[in-house]
């Protein structure tokens, strides 16, 4: 089997290569995070920070408890040994005579010390659980509506998968991991600079050893930081896809059911699992032998100071619990300098995960509401007006619209027509401002649709989509969502107008049936009807329907043409459709092709012109 050349094993289908962003550093990010979520509460942070210090420095109190036994109640010491035989030394009588009475008052002290760490211990992990919620829940928020502000660009482009990895995997490393990184760190130092100062008034010798073997620390923490967060960006990156193939599988479980794909899809997805594994591995590895090496390291200092210590002992020049609160206070020291190297580690997969928070909340908002909007027009006197409008989805595609222009007579339906690809559904699009035009503008009543408020907007133009947007809820809750307020009796005359009243009633809850995510336990006629009495119960005066009978039986669709011509009088209505028993109805017909306007006119002008509407008739009236 030929081997796979490093990194190779990342290619392959439905995971595209890491395109790393123009990214803030490490300590930007962590800066930016700490002024946006963690300034409100900076003083309870201290005082957690404080607690746990105090907690941490807990081992170098009972040292010096230790230390005072040894030296002061059971009085051990070497010079004694080295001039008296071991069967003759009566070590009784070298105790003070109240060794017990001291040996109960330091237990006392020592149950205190211990009671009140724990107490200590308790409200800091209180403190920081409260803060990490709230901070967490900010975050959420803040990420979500974000979300519901990008543009209809920004979720085509990002798969809802993408998407929830970065609301739910990355929101949950940081709340995981944040709080206690920042808090975990503080306390490294404060533990590192107090058992610093101890050594230093405590022995010389052992503080120039433990400063010598820093630099090592430094030159391994670096060696190993770069790969470090290079296989995290690609762990994120994976994981993400991982969210977005599940999702996209779970959404087209009928087509692999239909086709027996299941045994490719299992393929696709152990081979996406895979590829996260092997990088997991890696980083195991690494992180593993960053661990290793500097255990090594702090066992061989710690060693050599302890063996000087014994010379020093043996040699009466210290005493037997200075040795081992040297030691000890050495061993304890170098805890922070290890923590540090597991921390790097965990700042760094930190900082993989604000990069992806932040490049969401950075997001442009590529179609944002004016400084100062206005609100739509009262009532729409002389209608829509499209002027010389061009639109592309991205600079490096071709256009869509080269400069059309139309205009619409408040009160009168356009039926927009053509070839599949055209741009009928990007035109809806536009008009509803899911997207911005490239060039040109559009009016309601001289009035730049980019000067209207979203609010006002939204409510006096509906769109019904092509693929209906059905929400895992009730019937009622569904049809009611553009309109919560609306009583039971306008939901009803809502879903008569769409012909799906009787299918409704037909179910075991009627309205209060819940459906599955998306629709799934309905048929495609009932989701499109549903959507259909959506836009019908908010009352717009423009209404904007993209082939929405395209999934009706016949007898069906008749009869919501003739509800909808009873519906739409007055009101302005853009309606894609390729049926002509619909454009019939409508007072003017455009037809769209290679980015212009092709034909426009009425039924009768566009019949004796034979172009694209006079075939398309021939073909469904013949």
């Amino acid at each position: 089997m030929r081997k796979i050349p490093r990194n190779e094993y990342r290619k392959m289908p439905y995971r595209p290569p890491f395109e790393p962003p123009k990214e803030e550093g490490g300590w930007q990010l962590y800066t930016r995070f700490f002024k946006t979520y963690l300034k409100p509460h900076a003083w309870k942070l201290i005082i957690c920070l404080l607690l746990v210090s105090l907690n941490a420095c807990s081992w170098y109190i009972m040292a010096t408890y230790m230390r005072y036994v040894v030296d002061n109640v059971l009085v051990i010491r070497a010079e004694q040994k080295a001039t008296q035989s071991a069967q003759h030394l009566d070590s009784s009588t070298q105790r003070p005579p109240n060794a017990g009475k001291r040996l109960g008052i330091l237990f006392c002290f020592y149950t205190l010390t211990i009671l009140g760490f724990n107490y200590s211990a308790r409200l800091s992990q209180k403190t920081r659980i409260k803060i990490g919620q709230i901070i967490v829940a900010a975050l959420r928020t803040d990420l979500h509506k974000k979300i519901l502000k990008l543009s209809h660009s920004y979720h085509e482009r990002n798969k809802p998968g993408q998407i929830m990895s970065r609301i739910l995997s990355d929101v949950n490393a940081v709340q995981h991991h944040m709080l206690a990184t920042l808090i975990d760190a503080g306390t490294q130092l404060i533990t590192f600079v107090i058992g610093m100062g101890i050594l230093i008034s405590s022995d010389w010798r052992a503080t120039l050893i433990v400063t010598a073997i820093i630099p090592p620390f430094v030159v391994l923490y670096r060696r190993n930081l770069k790969k470090l967060r290079h296989i995290n960006r690609e762990l994120k990156h994976t994981n993400a896809f991982l969210y977005a193939l599940a999702s996209q599988k779970l959404d087209s479980i009928k087509a692999i059911l239909g086709y027996a794909r299941e045994r490719l899809e299992l393929l696709n997805f152990h081979r996406l699992l895979a590829c996260f594994t092997r990088d997991a591995v890696t980083q195991q590895q690494l992180n593993s032998r960053l661990g290793r090496t500097s255990q090594v390291i702090i066992s061989v200092t710690a060693t050599s100071i302890f063996l000087i210590g014994v010379k020093m002992v043996l040699a009466g020049q210290m005493t037997l619990g200075k040795l081992l609160y040297i030691y000890g206070t050495t061993h304890y020291v170098f805890g922070p300098i290890l923590a540090v190297t597991h921390l790097s580690v965990t700042m760094t997969h930190l900082m993989v995960s604000l990069q992806r928070i932040f490049q969401v909340l950075d997001e442009k908002i590529e179609v944002s509401e004016h400084p100062n909007p206005i609100p739509f027009p009262p009532v729409l006197q002389k209608g829509i007006r499209i002027q010389n409008v061009q639109f592309q989805y991205r600079p490096d595609y071709p256009l869509v619209f080269k400069g059309i222009s139309i205009a619409i007579p408040a009160g009168k339906w356009l039926c927009v027509m053509g070839q599949s690809g055209c741009g009928k559904t990007t035109l809806l699009h536009l008009l509803a401002r899911l997207y911005d035009p490239t060039s040109g503008a559009i009016f309601f009543d001289d009035v730049p649709l980019r000067k209207i408020s979203f609010s006002t907007l939204r409510s006096r133009v509906a769109l019904v989509p092509q693929e209906p947007q059905i929400l895992s809820a009730t019937i009622r809750e569904n049809i009611a969502y553009g309109r919560p307020n609306a009583d039971m009796h306008m939901i009803t005359e809502a879903a008569k107008a769409a012909e799906i009243h009787e299918s409704i009633m037909e179910m075991p809850l009627g309205y209060e049936t819940i459906v599955g995510e998306k629709g799934l336990t309905l048929s495609g006629g009932q989701r499109q009807r549903i959507s259909l009495a959506r836009a019908i119960l908010t009352q717009p005066d423009v209404i904007l329907l993209d082939d929405t009978t395209s999934a009706l039986d016949a007898e069906t669709e008749r009869r919501i043409q003739l509800t909808l011509s009873k519906l739409l009088v007055n009101k302005t209505a853009v309606i894609v459709s390729q049926r002509i028993s619909m454009a019939m109805k409508c007072h003017k017909i455009c037809v769209l092709g290679n980015g212009i306007i092709l034909e426009t006119g009425s039924h009768d002008e566009l019949l004796t012109r034979s172009g694209f509407y006079a075939t398309l008739f021939r073909q469904q009236t013949e």
